[in-house]
């Protein structure tokens, strides 16, 4: 079964020229909590689709310092912990 945000008819064109249209259906498609953050990001998801870049890289480089510290519990010296 196919998501609903991947529906065609919720293509990012037909979206960006009528936005009132793309936020009438996500409040019929989902529930009121999931409709209304939708819309509250609405800007963002659809500029996601235009140039979809994303920051994953940089949080996997951030999250290499906390692993290497994480596998070092234990050890008693900074060499140890380098290593």
């Amino acid at each position: 079964m196919e998501h609903p945000i991947c529906d065609p008819k919720l293509s990012v064109k037909k979206s960006t020229h009528d936005p009132s249209k793309f936020s009438l259906r996500v409040k019929r498609r989902f529930d009121p909590l999931i409709a209304r953050m939708i819309r509250r990001h609405e800007k963002n998801i659809l500029s996601y689709f235009k140039l979809p870049i994303n920051n994953a890289s940089v949080e996997g480089l951030n999250n290499k310092p906390k692993i290497i510290s994480r596998r070092a519990y234990g050890f008693r010296s900074v060499r140890s912990h380098i290593l």
